[in-house]
């Protein structure tokens, strides 16, 4: 299913919020996979809608932005093939490049979202020290589509100026299980696959639980 790699984020959460994740780019967001929910309404009615039955509530569901109006008990969702592996590049730049670097990544946004790629990209500002963290991943691909990927961050380091970069190739749990957070300390716990599975877990969990659960 679309979406998924942060594990303080729950499947409803993802669902009615229309969460993205490693295969956006190929399959849309979450709530694009979305064919039948089960709700209960304001009277206290369990009901159900699809594509012929309550199709309104359905496309509220769609893209509500998790503003639905009543309590879903259940998603029907479509299903995807996961890839083996994904091969992952990342690397930061120094804060006084983040125009260049931008500028950059953009003019090459358009052709690395299109589906045939296999590519999943992102950008995330950091405050401390101030820096650009760009990653690019190839979900599935072989050498060749991994060198176009590759390719892509190449022309993002001629303008930002760094060579502080990474690469690994790691299965598709392992790969959402490291942008959970489970090669930091005490962000998922156990630091494993399994960890995922925990509620409490992610980047924004506090020694109490949170509303995440």
């Amino acid at each position: 299913v679309p979406g998924g790699t942060v594990s303080g984020v729950g499947a409803s959460g993802l669902i009615l919020g229309c969460g993205r994740g490693l295969v956006t780019f190929q399959a849309g967001l979450a709530c694009d996979s979305l064919l039948e929910i089960e709700y209960v309404d304001a009277e206290g009615e369990l009901k159900r809608a699809d594509s012929e039955t309550n199709s309104d509530m359905l496309w509220i569901a769609r893209g509500g932005g998790g503003q639905f109006p009543g309590i879903v008990t259940s998603f029907t969702m479509q299903a995807y093939d996961i890839p083996n592996h994904v091969f992952d590049i990342q690397c930061k730049f120094p804060a006084n490049n983040a125009r260049a670097v931008m500028r950059t990544w953009l003019d090459h946004a358009d052709e690395m979202e299109q589906p045939q790629r296999k590519v999943f990209t992102s950008v995330q500002w950091w405050s401390s020290p101030p820096h650009l963290l760009v990653e690019i991943t190839c979900n599935g691909c072989d050498e060749s589509e991994r060198r176009w990927a590759q390719s892509r961050m190449e022309a993002i380091i001629q303008v930002g100026g760094t060579r502080d970069c990474s690469t690994d190739t790691r299965t598709w749990l392992d790969q959402v299980l490291y942008m959970s957070g489970g090669s930091s300390p005490d962000v998922v716990t156990p630091p494993t696959v399994e960890g995922l599975l925990n509620r409490n877990n992610g980047w924004g969990k506090k020694p109490e639980p949170s509303a995440s659960q």
